[in-house]
């Protein structure tokens, strides 16, 4: 039972971006967007953000090795955190 579901790096990202997407979402709602436009923010910084450090810290800088399933994992962060904050 102490098997290893999925990697702890692609975990890693999962939680990271869900946790951006909600630091964006918080700080749109505290500038007064409504509910859609909140998602939005979240989700636009949260992929910025993994984006940014896959093409910046891992690529041009070579201090990791970019990824597209990093970015992936970003990506289903940032769907999980939508899902449980959209206001649809």
């Amino acid at each position: 039972m102490n098997r290893i579901l999925i990697r702890e790096d692609l975990a890693n990202h999962i939680i990271l971006s869900l946790v951006l997407f909600l630091l964006g979402a918080i700080a749109s709602q505290a500038a007064g967007f409504d509910p859609m436009w909140q998602c939005i923010h979240g989700a636009s910084f949260s992929l910025a953000v993994g984006a940014g450090k896959e093409l910046i810290y891992d690529w041009w800088m070579g201090k990791g090795t970019p990824s597209w399933a990093d970015f992936g994992a970003d990506c289903v962060g940032v769907g999980l955190a939508v899902a449980c904050r959209s206001p649809f």
